[in-house]
């Protein structure tokens, strides 16, 4: 009970304070270098080929997809690093079908600064990460599909979360469910301080997880993987 309760209460500090978030967003995504503030994709079935490190002011996001916008297609070859409260490395605000290819590392530094967000809805997206992701604030997860189903996420390097309450990978909350999706990582998920699991699902039927690595977890209610209530049946596969 301990354990289970432990976890509910970050996981209700995150859920309160989503709606206290003023985070702003950047300019446009263009083609060519790669915008160092950050930038927002709001069109559909355009393509983007950017060049360069993404390194915005506190509390943006270094690429976010705008409701509706469907059909991209991004290549981003540079590291996105984030800081600030509520800046997460990329996210996906009710956008279907884009599909995300990074060859860089994403970093970010503040709490809630999630390296890879689909949140209200977003389906049928396809991101890829080469390069690590690493998360140093409370409640920031290396990869957090808050609301999406039937999306694939391809992770090629190392997850690592040094703050409390941070999973590797969370799949769903306490109020959305999650469908269909399969996140694919080559590399190791390590979380280092309390309640912050490896790999978390909860509210989550059929999902797939394969990872070729190992999960290492050192904090007190922190589990290599833990399947939370109204959850199942999921895939995880380890090798």
């Amino acid at each position: 009970m301990h354990k289970t309760s432990l976890k509910y209460i970050y996981l209700a500090a995150l859920l309160g304070s989503i709606f206290f978030n003023t985070q702003a967003f950047a300019a446009a995504c263009a083609t060519g270098p790669a915008p160092t503030v950050g930038c927002e994709i709001n069109s559909v079935d355009t393509t983007y080929n950017m060049e360069g490190d993404i390194t915005p002011d506190p509390n943006i996001n270094g690429i976010s997809y705008s409701i509706d916008a469907d059909n991209n297609i991004l290549n981003l070859i540079g590291n996105i690093a984030v800081s600030g409260d509520f800046g997460s490395g990329i996210v996906l605000t009710d956008s279907d079908f884009n599909k995300s290819t990074i060859t860089g590392n994403i970093t970010t530094a503040g709490e809630q600064g999630w390296g890879i967000h689909f949140e209200s809805g977003s389906n049928s997206n396809t991101t890829i990460i080469k390069g690590n992701i690493d998360t140093q604030g409370l409640n920031s997860y290396g990869i957090f599909l808050e609301r999406g189903d039937s999306n694939t996420i391809n992770v090629t390097g190392n997850i690592t979360t040094t703050e409390r309450g941070s999973d590797g990978i969370q799949i769903g909350t306490i109020a959305s469910v999650n469908t269909l999706n399969t996140i694919n990582v080559t590399g190791n998920i390590t979380t280092i301080t309390n309640g912050s699991m490896g790999i978390y699902m909860i509210n989550s039927e059929s999902n797939t997880i394969n990872l070729a690595g190992n999960i290492s977890t050192t904090g007190i209610v922190s589990h290599g993987i833990f399947f939370d209530r109204n959850t199942g049946p999921n895939t995880t596969n380890l090798t």
